[in-house]
């Protein structure tokens, strides 16, 4: 065969194979732009909790957390996507990516140090051979420590927003959940009464380490009080260790690289985000997501293998998706710096335990009731030098029990929920329920906290997470108001206003009902 049949030959299989694959592919239906109603063109719905919007695309390399600059071409104003627009829309796909990544890991341990959002200090070698060409050593990511009890007299508002929890002050829930419950209170009152006579002996509580030995041996004295009919109480596990920290991240604060002059009411506020120092706690984005982390001292703690029953389910979306707070310009009224609540950044490696470590194999992994010892509000009542028998030391004293009641609560059940295995980027799937007591060996204060949402490190309009957390809050009432020295007998003030003997029962029968709720059988 010579060359010039060859290359004949060559020239029409090559014809041949590409008429094929032009009948065989099938061209996509175009649709006619001018004909498409105004139902077609709005926006995709939004997400579900924890899943992608509809139409999501992934983000490209030259995409951004940081907002664009304005651009002088009018083609680029025209057609920018609305997720570049302030850089949401990069954010919200790692978002996603980091919750592939969590379900990905087995172990609760794996899926906490994957999230921790700790990061070492710079060594000594690093910090001595770096050099001008190298790149910045930025200052290591730091959490906000918030403190076992208030440090400033009106924190109620941000402690709700760092929380994401709702304040409920009505008794009526709070009852409703306890009802059918009417535990004797005689034997637990005799007990009471010996111990205080035996810490006290008749005087005001003055030492915080011996208040919480009262509150141990008050634990001890409610569970042999009721332990003759109560034989559910061999299933619990009562612990005396104080450590119960977590951490968490919250977002929406961005608002905090605005820089605006103190005397320009109406001005333009210049955004400090890219070349302004970042703020603490914050990712090195800066995409106002701050770290916070609670170490709490809790004097003692019952916990059991399973949960205690929800207050509510999530298919109550009025309760469970009510808003936190009601028309409040949260940046101008309540998101300001932690230092304006002397908050101080921690420098702690951080981590998960709510009493035990989460690698540790703990059965007893539900908590059920926790006693903390709030005797240190004195001490900052008396820097706030607020008058006793003032309307606003009465306010002040129930906003402070509040606020430790939110914080405490949600620092325990944050840490279950992540030893479970759950983060904030896979939300936990059912309601977590505690109590909580506090008390400086005079004042008791009850609550009761559901846990519905631990994804709030994110607040963006791609994500939507309806869900909040709430609080309920009993008291604070006084376990005696007298004490008489020659009867040696303690007396309290009862609801007509009169002053009688013994000590307060409904301080003494909340305090067995919380022990005897959702009994195993």
């Amino acid at each position: 065969m010579s060359f010039r049949s060859v290359s004949l030959f060559r020239r029409t299989s090559i014809k041949s194979i590409n008429s094929s694959r032009c009948f065989a592919a099938v061209a996509p239906e175009v649709k006619d732009e001018g004909n498409d109603t105004e139902e077609e063109r709005k926006p995709p719905p939004p997400a579900e909790p924890l899943k992608r919007p509809e139409g999501m695309v992934s983000k490209t390399y030259n995409r951004s957390t940081y907002p664009y600059t304005p651009i002088k071409n009018m083609v680029h104003q025209e057609f920018l996507n609305e997720g570049d627009v302030d850089g949401m829309g990069a954010r919200l796909n790692d978002y996603y990516k980091m919750s592939d990544m969590v379900r990905q890991l087995k172990t609760p341990a794996e899926r906490i140090e994957f999230v921790n959002p700790y990061e070492r200090p710079w060594k000594r070698f690093e910090r001595k051979w770096h050099r001008a060409f190298h790149p910045a050593l930025g200052s290591p990511r730091r959490a906000w420590n918030i403190n076992t009890v208030p440090k400033y007299f009106d924190s109620l508002d941000f402690y709700k927003y760092i929380t994401k929890t709702r304040l409920i002050t009505n008794s009526k829930p709070f009852d409703n959940y306890y009802s059918g419950l009417v535990p004797p209170t005689q034997n637990f009152e005799k007990r009471v009464n010996e111990s205080l006579l035996s810490f006290f002996n008749g005087s005001e509580p003055k030492d915080e380490k011996v208040v919480t030995e009262f509150l141990r041996t008050t634990l001890n004295d409610a569970e042999l009080s009721i332990a003759h009919n109560n034989d559910s109480l061999r299933k619990y596990r009562s612990s005396f260790n104080e450590r119960c920290e977590s951490f968490w991240i919250r977002g929406g604060f961005r608002h905090m690289y605005d820089q605006k002059k103190i005397w320009d009411d109406v001005g333009e506020v210049n955004k400090g985000r890219r070349l302004g120092p970042r703020f603490i706690g914050d990712d090195r984005r800066r995409l106002g997501e701050v770290a916070f982390v609670m170490r709490d001292k809790i004097a003692a703690q019952v916990r059991s293998k399973t949960k205690l029953p929800s207050i509510a389910s999530f298919n109550q979306t009025e309760f469970i998706e009510a808003p936190v707070f009601e028309e409040t310009n949260l940046e101008e009224n309540v998101i300001f710096s932690p230092l304006i609540y002397n908050m101080s950044p921690d420098i702690e490696p951080l981590w998960q335990c709510p009493g035990y470590e989460p690698d540790s194999k703990e059965p007893f992994k539900f908590g059920r009731l926790g006693i903390k010892n709030v005797f240190e509000l004195k001490n900052n009542f008396k820097l706030w030098k607020i008058p006793v028998d003032s309307e606003e030391y009465i306010q002040t004293l129930k906003d402070s029990y509040a606020s430790t009641a939110i914080s405490s609560l949600f620092n325990w059940l944050n840490g279950q929920a992540h030893c479970l295995g759950h983060t904030q980027y896979n939300d936990i799937e059912e309601p977590l329920v505690s109590q909580i007591i506090l008390s400086d060996g005079k004042t008791f204060c009850f609550a009761l906290g559901q846990l519905n949402t631990i994804a709030i490190n994110i607040e963006m309009d791609g994500f939507l997470n309806r869900r909040s957390n709430f609080c309920l809050v009993d008291g604070p009432y006084n376990l005696y108001d007298e004490y008489d020295v020659e009867t040696q007998q303690y007396k309290h003030v009862n609801e007509s206003g009169q002053l009688v003997d013994g000590l307060n029962p409904h301080v003494l029968s909340r305090y067995l009902q919380m022990i005897m709720i959702g009994r195993e059988t």
